[in-house]
């Protein structure tokens, strides 16, 4: 997320004498995350004094971990988990901050909803100009002791015609089961079903989610994002109706342990290609769902875990949003409140604050009718002189210039 990465993956069909390229694509992402950062000595948490000196505390020391300095003024907001006090940030309510005033050892806990990695990701990189991969924050994590209590890693297949009802029907005919290590012999343990095997959202004829597991333990769902998102009325950013998710939950201790293995794995090369690569790899060996000869016996991954295998192994990694947070409109007027405060502040001197909103209005529709072609911000930059200047004799403002002998060339380079 939004921490977001893709992976490319193509195969080639001969016909006719023709070569014919079918793309298939992999997401790989860290879609939830949750924390809790342990108070250093006791204290009476009833005491409001000591409590709010201790939470500051915390708030300052996750801002600093996880980057959180782009998400504007921190508010109060509604608490979970059994927590009390909580509070969030303005521009991004989906990350959160609780803290206990009855339980001491409950200390501080840090929660992130996909949409709130997603929202991080988008207002780092354009505050910041510069690429967020959250990943890359659990090492300080780590470092602080920030001990994480979940983590959902997502493999999103796309373009590669997976069909659940197929899969459905492999786990009824006992062609595909779940298994797990067995801690005392270091092997490999068939989870029987349905009790703790399987369960569908659905029908037998179409299948819309198959979760493996069951909370509060493991648990991995599998469903189509593609519908998810258009129920959600989000754009993919892809062009491509076919995208099939299979989302892992790592609780508990294995939160704990997922975060420590990828620290001590990726630390000396935390380049993108092992980060999402490893974290893969953890899922598929965490859930182990495995296809089956006819006797029952486990004869490797199940084909879908096979292609996100070959998928991870292309190494040919690009990148894609879902789900567009900010549109242009919202960067021209950030860009205009906070990099170009005189210009922003001379349209209004000089043609009233009517004319602000009509100038917002028109950066929005150069950027859809695709006029703004590298950004709103040089757009801004390389026209300004232009967009200042005094009224004709019409009255119209300089940016509405409609007069066909002298319609505005825009410098859009």
């Amino acid at each position: 997320m939004y921490i977001l990465h893709i992976l490319n993956f193509r195969l080639y069909f001969y016909h006719g004498g023709f070569l014919f390229l079918k793309d298939k694509r992999i997401n790989v992402l860290i879609d939830t995350y949750s924390a809790v950062s342990m108070f250093d000595e006791f204290f009476d948490v009833s005491d409001s004094r000591l409590l709010d000196k201790a939470f500051d505390e915390k708030i300052k020391l996750f801002i600093d971990v996880f980057e959180l300095d782009v998400l504007g003024a921190i508010v109060p907001c509604k608490a979970v988990n059994g927590y009390t006090k909580a509070v969030c940030f303005e521009d991004n309510p989906n990350i959160s901050i609780h803290v206990s005033q009855t339980s001491w050892e409950m200390h501080c806990f840090i929660y992130f909803s996909g949409a709130g990695l997603r929202r991080l990701k988008e207002l780092y990189e354009l505050k910041k100009g510069t690429e967020f991969h959250f990943y890359r924050t659990l090492y300080s994590a780590e470092e602080a002791g920030i001990r994480p209590s979940r983590c959902d890693v997502a493999c999103d297949l796309i373009d590669c015609n997976v069909d659940f009802n197929d899969l459905f029907n492999r786990i009824q005919n006992n062609r595909v089961a779940r298994f797990t290590t067995n801690s005392k012999s270091n092997g490999l343990r068939r989870i029987s079903y349905p009790d703790r095997g399987y369960s569908i959202v659905g029908t037998a004829n179409k299948i819309d989610t198959i979760y493996f597991g069951k909370r509060p333990n493991t648990l991995l769902r599998c469903y189509d994002k593609y519908a998810e998102l258009e129920d959600k009325k989000k754009t993919t950013g892809l062009d491509t109706n076919d995208i099939k998710r299979f989302e892992g939950e790592f609780r508990k201790k294995d939160a704990v342990h997922l975060q420590k293995i990828f620290v001590e794995q990726t630390q000396i090369d935390d380049s993108i290609n092992v980060a999402y690569s490893f974290l893969a790899s953890a899922l598929l060996n965490k859930f182990k769902i495995s296809e089956l000869d006819e006797k029952g016996n486990r004869i490797g991954y199940c084909k879908e875990f096979k292609l996100i295998e070959e998928l991870l192994g292309s190494k040919d990694f690009l990148f894609v949003t879902y789900e567009k947070v900010d549109s242009e409109l919202y960067k021209s007027v950030y860009y205009m409140q906070k990099s170009y405060l005189s210009l922003f502040q001379k349209i209004g001197l000089i043609y009233g604050e009517e004319a602000l909103y009509d100038f917002f209005k028109f950066i929005h529709e150069q950027a859809e009718s695709k006029v703004i072609t590298n950004g709103t911000r040089s757009f801004v930059e390389n026209n300004k002189d232009l967009l200042l200047e005094n009224f004709d004799k019409t009255g119209i403002y300089p940016w509405r210039s409609n007069d066909s002998d002298n319609d505005i060339e825009y410098d859009i380079i």
